[in-house]
């Protein structure tokens, strides 16, 4: 994948490296097919990739052997998109016994992450959010949206059970009654259209025609207000 941080949003630049991981496939990761070679086994090199991204997880939060690195990251990463798209996120008070991760001016966003080495079945809890928050919208007096990050996004997409694309109707009827109460799924390749844009992508998440076609009337958007702004237009 190729992916461009638009220049006229310098300020994004400091989560660049943060974007690509989490919407490109970690090499020998649980998204990628891996081949032996006359060196290592396919678990061996899964496990070099495990123990590979875990130092990069860390060395990103500035901190060492943290086991929980990706939850920490993945909700970091979440603020500082909403922050750079303006929805004014911070940490919400407890009530009725909840506190989710941010709380912005028109939703309450939970984030979910998953790295791309470890393996287990962490994230078959995370459609199970529509009843454990159920209650959120109506504590808050906002929709709560979901937003599944790296690994999270990927699984949900191809897996066995999925959240987008082709679903089964009594799947789709869960999501449809979810949303009727308030609660949203949000893929984080979603969440970010309007701050990258998208040359290729070879395993066929942010490039489809309907994708391309919203980007470039988000782009039209914000160049309008660079204009207004006196901003440089991205090329």
């Amino acid at each position: 994948m190729t992916m461009k941080v638009l220049l006229w949003s310098p300020e994004a630049t400091h989560i660049v490296e943060l974007l690509d991981w989490a919407i490109t496939p970690f090499p020998n990761g649980m998204a990628t097919n891996v081949t032996r070679n006359e060196d290592y086994s396919v678990g061996m090199l899964r496990k070099q990739a495990q123990k590979a991204e875990k130092e990069w997880g860390n060395a990103i939060i500035n901190q060492t052997n943290n086991g929980n690195w990706t939850t920490n990251l993945g909700e970091n990463l979440v603020f500082e998109v909403l922050k750079l798209l303006g929805k004014n996120p911070r940490r919400p008070p407890e009530r009725g016994g909840y506190r989710p991760d941010w709380e912005c001016d028109d939703e309450i966003v939970e984030v979910k992450t998953r790295n791309w080495t470890t393996t287990g079945t962490a994230g078959e809890k995370v459609p199970g959010v529509i009843y454990k928050y159920s209650d959120i919208p109506d504590i808050y007096g906002k929709k709560l949206l979901v937003v599944c990050v790296a690994y999270q996004e990927y699984e949900y997409t191809h897996g066995t059970t999925k959240l987008w694309g082709n679903i089964s109707e009594k799947k789709q009827a869960h999501l449809d009654l979810a949303k009727k109460h308030g609660i949203e799924f949000i893929k984080f390749s979603e969440l970010i259209e309007p701050l990258i844009l998208v040359k290729d992508d070879e395993f066929g998440r942010l490039d489809s025609p309907e994708r391309r076609q919203r980007i470039q009337q988000r782009r039209t958007q914000l160049a309008q207000t660079c204009v207004e702004n006196s901003a440089p237009i991205p090329g």
